[in-house]
C-alpha cells in the first residue's frame, strides 16, 4: 500500500511521513495559540478599531484551522496504526516541543520588528500588520498543503471511508455589514 512512498521500507517511509505531518501541524497550533495570546494582550490595552478587527480575522481563521487539525490528528492515526509506528509519534512530539516554542517566539519577534521598518505607525497598529501579513501567508501556505496532503493520504489509504478524506470547503471573509 505504501509502496508508491517506500519503495522497499514502506513502514520507514510512513513513519516518515507520520513524523512530517506531525511537525507541520503542530507547529501551526503553536503558531495559532501564540498569535491569539498576543493579540489578547495587545487588545486589553487598545480598544482602537484595527485591533479588534485583527482578533475577529484570527478568530474567524483559527477555528477552521483547529477543525482541520483534529481531522488529520484521526488521519495520522489511522496510518499510524497501519505502519505500527504509533508509539514513535508522542516521542518525536516530546523532543520537538523546545524547538516548536522557539520557532513560536520568533514568529512573535518578527511581527514586532516589522515595527521597526515603519516608524510612522505606532507599535500596536505595526505589530498587527506584521501579523495580519503572517496570517494571510499562512492561509495560503496551508491551503496549498492540504491539497497535497489529501491528495497523497487518497492514493495510500484508499481503504478509508470517503467522507474522511474530503477536504472542507475553503473558507471565506464574512460579508461587510
Amino acid at each position: 500500500m505504501y509502496r508508491e512512498i517506500g519503495g522497499s521500507k514502506p513502514n520507514m517511509a510512513a513513519s516518515e511521513l507520520i513524523r512530517a505531518l506531525v511537525r507541520e501541524r503542530v507547529t501551526l497550533l503553536s503558531h495559532i495559540k501564540n498569535l491569539e495570546a498576543r493579540v489578547a494582550a495587545l487588545k486589553e490595552r487598545s480598544t482602537e478599531k484595527h485591533l479588534r478587527d485583527l482578533s475577529e480575522l484570527l478568530r474567524f481563521f483559527a477555528g477552521p484551522f483547529r477543525t482541520q487539525l483534529t481531522r488529520e490528528a484521526a488521519l495520522l492515526s489511522m496510518l499510524a496504526a497501519e505502519t505500527q509506528s504509533v508509539h514513535e509519534v508522542p516521542d518525536f512530539l516530546a523532543s520537538e516541543e523546545e524547538a516548536l516554542v522557539r520557532e513560536a517566539q520568533e514568529l512573535i519577534a518578527a511581527a514586532e520588528r516589522f515595527g521597526e521598518n515603519h516608524p510612522d505607525e505606532d507599535p500596536a497598529r505595526s505589530f498587527s500588520l506584521g501579523v495580519a501579513a503572517f496570517v494571510l501567508h499562512l492561509t495560503m501556505h496551508i491551503g496549498m498543503q492540504d491539497n497535497i496532503l489529501f491528495t497523497l493520504l487518497q492514493r495510500n489509504l484508499a481503504q478509508l471511508p470517503p467522507h474522511v478524506l474530503i477536504p472542507p470547503p475553503p473558507c471565506s471573509l464574512p460579508d461587510e455589514p
